[in-house]
């Protein structure tokens, strides 16, 4: 280092100090892009599906209270003007269990299961209406307590199973995100450190350079006064 020229060693130096700089920069960057897209994953993925598996679930517990009104009211405009309450809902359940299925980051076949199983709840749902529209609604209730309850106790014993999963993703992805911080708060921190030394031993080398400097300069002006008083003295 010392058989370099001060122009050298100070380029050297800066260059370092900016590479530092720009390294932390960059960093940074990527970083932050690496936990914003953990937090897109999250809210695409794992907390999509558990809104619309609360959404479905929520809409299917409607449709059983519904069910069990048809059971019991006598006017068929009633059961009509259910009927079609029923149907709207089970509209609005099979489009979050498809939303669910398109964000669901695990095996599709748990999606698909839960989807079958909600459609095998229809024709139980149809003949307890048949039931009714014919006068026996003894045998509509009986039919939609013996079928109709075991199978919503399957679908929603698959909506949860769903649901968990999501919720252990979503979790796996809050912990990434955490390490992720973690790991980027002690890389930005450690190229900080870096560049606060680089910078000090670059003021340290100024400084001894200035004063090596100075130390020069007064030599000289210590000769070029003694040869001023020689030169004097032998011109007297």
């Amino acid at each position: 280092m010392n058989k370099l020229t001060v122009r050298v060693q100070m380029l050297l130096g800066f260059g370092f100090l900016l590479s530092l700089l720009i390294i932390t920069v960059i960093f940074s960057v990527v970083q932050q892009g690496k936990l914003a897209d953990l937090t897109e994953k999250q809210f695409k993925h794992p907390f999509a599906v558990t809104n619309a598996v609360s959404r479905a679930d929520g809409n299917i517990v409607r449709m059983s209270r519904l069910m069990k009104d048809i059971a019991m009211v006598k006017d068929d405009a009633e059961i009509v003007k259910l009927t079609q309450q029923v149907d709207a809902l089970e509209q609005k359940v099979i489009d979050d269990l498809t939303l669910a299925k398109s964000r669901y980051l695990t095996s599709p076949d748990d999606m698909e299961k839960l989807i079958q199983l909600f459609r095998s709840w229809k024709p139980i749902r149809d003949q307890v209406i048949v039931l009714k529209r014919e006068g026996k609604g003894a045998e509509a209730g009986d039919l939609t307590r013996t079928a109709g309850g075991p199978k919503l106790v399957e679908i929603f014993a698959s909506s949860k199973i769903i649901y968990d999963i999501a919720v252990k993703k979503a979790e796996s992805f809050q912990e990434k995100s955490i390490e992720e911080r973690a790991f980027s708060f002690n890389i930005t921190v450690l190229l900080g450190l870096l560049s606060v030394i680089v910078g000090i031993l670059l003021r340290l080398r100024l400084s001894a350079l200035s004063h090596v400097n100075w130390v020069a300069s007064q030599r000289r002006l210590s000769r070029l006064h003694n040869s001023y008083r020689w030169a004097i003295l032998i011109s007297e």
